[in-house]
């Protein structure tokens, strides 16, 4: 997943720390940053102004428009 994009969370996720942003399933985010191999930088659509780090196993990346397949 390359930043920036769409993600959809696959798992609930808690914060435990200040900086993380807690994930409820089928949320749908904007991923904007990777943070290392295992996080993620973003924020939810619903709430855009709350930004934190979540794992990147906890979220799937979406297309915008797209079917199966593409690249871009």
């Amino acid at each position: 997943m390359e930043p920036p994009c769409a993600a959809v969370a696959q798992f609930d996720f808690a914060a435990s720390n200040p900086d993380e942003l807690a994930l409820a399933k089928g949320a749908r985010l904007r991923v904007t940053a990777r943070e290392g191999s295992d996080w993620l930088r973003g924020f939810a659509e619903a709430a855009p102004g709350v930004t934190g780090i979540f794992p990147a196993n906890y979220v799937k990346a979406v297309g915008g428009s797209g079917g199966s397949g593409g690249s871009g």
